[in-house]
């Protein structure tokens, strides 16, 4: 895929670490994770964003995830309207980079500004499911 600069990517790129110990989760069943949240490309014809995440220095080649839509359950915080993208693959105690391009027409736009997020040391602990559920007819 070629990289242009001839179309603009996102303002802003936010990433907050949701549903952690002390954080409600953005909705019911959602998964623990990193959740981003960015504005939409400006250009017309984009047709997906790629994803991409690094620990430590160095920007990777390859996307963590490729011609996202932006669909995914956005965090409570994120502006009206952003287009949102979870990492439910993340360690614990670790530092993540993240950055998204927009694609267009088989052409990638520059870089969005970065966000860096720092998982907690331990991930929450899910309670047991009920048990003992019963209906009865009459």
């Amino acid at each position: 895929m070629k990289r242009a600069t001839r179309f603009f990517p996102m303002a802003v790129l936010l990433a907050l670490i949701l549903a952690w110990p002390g954080r409600a989760p953005a909705q019911s069943g959602t998964p623990h994770g990193v959740y981003l949240s960015w504005s939409a490309s400006t250009s017309s014809g984009v047709t997906g964003y790629n994803v991409y995440r690094w620990v430590g220095t160095g920007v990777p080649t390859s996307p963590l995830a490729a011609g996202v839509l932006g669909n995914a359950p956005c965090a409570p915080s994120a502006p009206a309207g952003s287009l949102c993208y979870v990492d439910s693959t993340v360690a614990i105690n670790t530092t993540y980079t993240y950055s998204v391009t927009a694609v267009a027409a088989g052409n990638e736009s520059a870089a969005s500004p970065q966000a860096n997020v720092t998982t907690p040391a331990t991930l929450p602990i899910n309670p047991n499911p009920p048990s003992g559920l019963a209906g009865v007819i009459k």
